[in-house]
């Protein structure tokens, strides 16, 4: 009876609303690189429904059901992901690193800090943190649909979101499931070293 009428959408245990079902390209490079993980993802946690569910409410709705899904069915906040951020030379493997965020850090991104607090009105969800200390962080745009490109902004460019989506966004990858299939793990690079 009260089931929905689109097969693609679930039922959140408790008092939760439905949500549509993530991108199974998505949900395939997640499940990918986890395995690749092994132990490493043994760190990383899932976030709890209620606290996402309180976080989309404070930030005006904008948080995607399969967003939600995505961070309450799989342990990645907390997880660090590495990305070729530039051609590897001699001094530098090129990699650039991002710490993925639990809720509180997407609060503390998205409504405390700039640039989410200037952008997240804009649709801008924040995904990660730099984990090399730039203070960049990572974010996808709600409207680019459920596998959206993987963008870090730059913190310093402005409190005007006009200038700051002008001016400091870098385009880590053109789909978050290209970002999951090509990361490199955190604990790995020690030990590639």
């Amino acid at each position: 009876p009260n089931r929905p009428a689109n097969p693609d959408v679930r039922r959140l245990p408790g008092p939760y609303a439905y949500l549509i079902v993530m991108n199974q390209n998505v949900k395939r490079s997640v499940m990918a690189f986890l395995e690749r993980a092994g132990s490493v993802a043994q760190a990383g946690s899932r976030a709890a429904p209620e606290e996402m569910m309180a976080l989309n409410q404070e930030c005006g709705g904008i948080i995607p059901g399969w967003y939600i899904e995505l961070v309450t069915t799989y342990p990645l906040c907390g997880l660090e992901l590495g990305w070729q951020s530039s051609a590897p030379d001699e001094d530098d493997d090129g990699v650039s690193w991002m710490h993925w965020s639990d809720p509180a850090g997407m609060r503390r991104e998205m409504l405390e800090y700039y640039p989410g607090v200037a952008i997240h009105g804009r649709g801008y969800i924040n995904v990660a943190g730099c984990s090399h200390g730039t203070g960049d962080p990572y974010f996808i745009r709600a409207r680019d649909g459920d596998d959206p490109a993987v963008i870090q902004v730059a913190h310093d460019v402005s409190d005007d979101p006009e200038l700051i989506l002008r001016d400091g966004v870098f385009v880590v990858t053109r789909r978050l499931s290209e970002l999951f299939t090509n990361a490199f793990v955190g604990a790995t690079r020690e030990s590639e070293a």
